[in-house]
C-alpha cells in the first residue's frame, strides 16, 4: 500500500470514535506505524492535539515512545491555552457587536469552541474567528473592529456589496491571538441556499452569551 495512504488511514482509525482500537494497538505493538510520517501529515492537516486526545480516550498512549508522547502532549497544551484567549476575543467581539446592535452569529472553529463540543477545548486547531454578519451590517461591523484596533493585512479599496468572495479583508489586532473573517454568507453558488444567511442569523442559539449557529 502507498507510504502516505497508510499513513492517512491509520490517522483516520486513531482520530475515528468508530475503528478496533484492537487492531490499532495492534499495529502500534507490532511496530507497523511511521510516527514521523504520522507526525508530519497529522501537523499539516491540524489534528496533532486532537490525535493526542484521541490517543489518551483509546488508552493507547503508553504504546508510543515517550518522547513523542510529551512532544503531542506540548502541542495539545499550547493549543488548548491559544484556544482560551481565542474565546475570550470572541466574547470581545460579541460584546461589541452587540453594544452596537449588529445582528451576528460565529461560524466555524470559533462557534464549536463557544458551543462546548469538545471533551477538551485544545482537541480543535483553529485559525480564524469567522463571524457571520447581517449583509447591511457588514461596513458597520468592520468599522466598529477597526476602532477597536484591528485592521487590514493589507490595504484594500472595496465596498462589501461588490465583493463576491464569502467574506471581507481578515482583520487583525497586534496584541490577539486569531485574526478575524467578517462574513457575508458561508458558502459560495450555487450552494448558497444550503446554508442561507439570513435563515443562520435567525435561528442562531445563544450559549455563555455567544451566538452560534444552530445545532442542526
Amino acid at each position: 500500500m502507498n507510504s502516505q495512504l497508510s499513513t492517512l488511514e491509520t490517522i483516520g482509525a486513531i482520530l475515528s470514535f468508530k475503528s478496533n482500537t484492537d487492531l490499532l494497538k495492534n499495529k502500534i505493538e507490532n511496530n507497523e506505524i511511521d510516527w514521523d510520517e504520522i507526525v508530519q501529515i497529522g501537523s499539516r492537516h491540524l489534528v496533532l492535539p486532537t490525535l493526542y486526545y484521541r490517543l489518551k480516550e483509546k488508552s493507547l498512549g503508553h504504546l508510543i515512545s515517550e518522547e513523542l508522547l510529551i512532544y503531542l502532549k506540548e502541542i495539545a497544551t499550547i493549543n488548548r491555552n491559544r484556544n482560551q484567549s481565542i474565546l475570550s476575543e470572541v466574547k470581545v467581539i460579541s460584546l461589541l457587536f452587540n453594544k452596537n446592535d449588529i445582528d451576528h452569529v460565529f461560524l466555524k472553529g470559533s462557534a464549536l469552541l463557544a458551543g462546548n463540543y469538545y471533551n477538551d477545548i485544545g482537541e480543535r486547531m483553529i485559525g480564524d474567528i469567522d463571524v457571520l454578519v447581517d449583509i447591511n451590517q457588514l461596513q458597520k461591523a468592520h468599522d466598529v473592529l477597526v476602532e477597536n484596533g484591528y485592521e487590514e493585512l493589507k490595504t484594500i479599496s472595496y465596498k462589501p456589496w461588490q465583493l463576491d468572495s464569502k467574506h471581507l479583508p481578515r482583520l487583525i489586532r497586534k496584541d490577539k491571538m486569531a485574526a478575524v473573517e467578517i462574513h457575508r454568507k458561508v458558502l459560495k453558488k450555487p450552494y448558497l441556499h444550503y446554508l442561507e444567511p439570513v435563515i443562520l442569523l435567525k435561528e442562531k442559539r445563544i450559549l455563555s452569551g455567544i451566538p452560534v449557529l444552530d445545532p442542526q
